[in-house]
């Protein structure tokens, strides 16, 4: 996006040039510059408005891109910065198993805009692009996944151990349920986590989001360790004001 703001910058500084050399220049002898001109001539004072307000609008879009991307930088330092704490003893070869994704709860207009979903903002770990999202609602049984279920508690929550995942429809079930998924949903998900935990994130006074840490193994995760996301989901807080 951010590319095409620039785009829409340089094409109208361009036009702007050519505009001000059509009015100028003298009269062509081929036919087709002649209408060509005598067109920009006629239409001149609109096509330069137009012209302007285009440019003017790619500048104030790109204005708000930079300060996203700014913003996005900031906060992947800060879910490195969370990795490297929640898994201190994790070796460095190994650290790609445990995430730490910064969901932000969006209506989505593939889904018609009818519920809000937990969509990643970003993401420390495998499938930062990842178009997996998690339904919220105000009503319990509708919130999908842990992060959802964060989500309506309003708080922190750990689940240990999820139980592993497996061909056997019986335990995919049991894997889902501990989860708080459909099978189907929990068959859609790229990394089949084996524990979670995570924290809303509040920006303003108003839930914003979710801090969720996944992992595929168990042992790394326990409540003991929730004041951890609670300090870091607080700060992301701070970061998105």
């Amino acid at each position: 996006m951010l590319f095409i703001a620039r785009l829409v910058e340089w094409c109208g500084g361009f036009l702007l040039v050519a505009l001000t050399a059509a009015a100028v220049m003298p009269e062509p002898d081929q036919p087709f510059l002649k209408l060509l001109v005598d067109f920009i001539q006629e239409r001149r004072g609109g096509l330069m408005v137009t012209t302007a307000a285009c440019i003017l609008t790619s500048r104030v879009a790109q204005h708000f891109l930079e300060r996203s991307v700014r913003n996005r930088k900031f906060i992947r330092a800060i879910l490195d910065a969370v990795h490297e704490e929640y898994y201190p003893e994790v070796d460095r070869a190994l650290k790609y198993r445990h995430r730490v994704t910064l969901f932000r709860c969006n209506r989505l207009w593939r889904n018609l805009f009818r519920h809000p979903y937990l969509v990643v903002y970003v993401r420390h770990g495998p499938h930062p692009r990842s178009r997996t999202v998690f339904r919220v609602d105000d009503h319990e049984g509708a919130c999908e996944g842990i992060a959802g279920r964060i989500w309506y508690i309003d708080g922190e929550f750990t689940k240990p151990n999820l139980g592993p995942w497996s061909e056997d429809p019986a335990q995919q079930q049991q894997y889902a349920a501990a989860g708080f998924l459909s099978a189907e949903k929990a068959r859609t998900l790229n990394v089949k986590a084996r524990a979670c935990t995570g924290s809303t994130v509040r920006v303003r006074g108003e839930k914003w989001g979710v801090l969720l840490l996944d992992s595929v193994t168990t042992g790394q995760m326990s409540e003991q360790k929730e004041p951890i996301v609670r300090r870091y989901a607080a700060l992301l807080g701070k970061a998105l004001e």
